[in-house]
């Protein structure tokens, strides 16, 4: 998850541990230095107020087996301590944890795992969208770009450019089913993607846009950050 304000940083920090309780997987909340040096003003709310997300815990201590899943592909996990005996490696593990070069079993675990993130995806997935309903042109950046990219959007707007902004909030799952209909519904024909690296997500968005329109990466290596009158300037290029 890639917050692109102060605020964003502890919303999905809850958000973040929540899916790795549920999900019994690691999240990253993927917050740049840009985001990580800035100072705002934020609104932390009281802890009661909170939606908390408590790991599925086994049922029946003499039947845990503790990499088995049931129906929502999320085997339960115990805590270290209570009584359950587990063996936990680094390595792909068969059901009781232990290491295995099982070929079958190898394929079966590794599909369970991105299965029981991706058949909830409509639920993980975040992002945010504005002046799509007319554009021509759509940015699409992620992160404290999508600060300058929104800005941009709306002094372009403001000059008769027909522009719309579209951010990725979750990274991955990557949001390619809203990116292509925000995409195809509105008829854009051309999406630029600033970012402050050398091209690879516009690489992504590519794949997820299936050619319904025209790509034009613009990155930057210089450690500065996009100001919105250069990626004004990118709408102008490309309009």
């Amino acid at each position: 998850m890639a917050p692109s304000s102060v605020q964003e940083c502890y919303d999905l920090t809850v958000k973040a541990f929540n899916f790795s309780e549920r999900f019994r997987q690691p999240v990253l909340v993927m917050a740049d230095e840009v985001i990580a040096h800035m100072r705002e003003r934020i609104v932390v709310p009281d802890v009661s107020e909170l939606a908390i997300v408590d790991r599925k815990q086994p049922a029946d201590a003499p039947d845990f087996v503790p990499y088995q899943a049931d129906g929502d592909d999320v085997p339960p996990m115990a805590a270290f301590g209570d009584g359950h005996r587990w063996h936990v490696t680094g390595l792909v593990s068969d059901k009781w944890g232990f290491p295995t070069g099982d070929a079958s079993e190898i394929d079966k675990k590794l599909t369970r795992i991105l299965r029981k993130v991706l058949r909830f995806r409509d639920e993980v997935i975040e992002y945010e969208a504005e002046g799509l309903e007319d554009a021509d042109i759509l940015v699409v950046s992620y992160g404290c770009v999508s600060r300058s990219a929104l800005r941009a959007v709306r002094e372009a707007r403001s000059r008769g450019v027909r522009a719309g902004y579209f951010r990725p909030v979750t990274l991955w799952p990557f949001p390619d089913a809203e990116l292509l209909r925000a995409v195809s519904d509105f008829g854009v024909k051309r999406v630029i993607v600033p970012e402050l690296n050398a091209g690879q997500m516009s690489l992504e968005i590519e794949r997820a846009i299936r050619g319904e329109a025209e790509t034009f990466s613009r990155t930057l290596l210089n450690g500065e950050l996009f100001e919105p009158s250069r990626i004004v300037r990118f709408i102008e290029e490309v309009a």
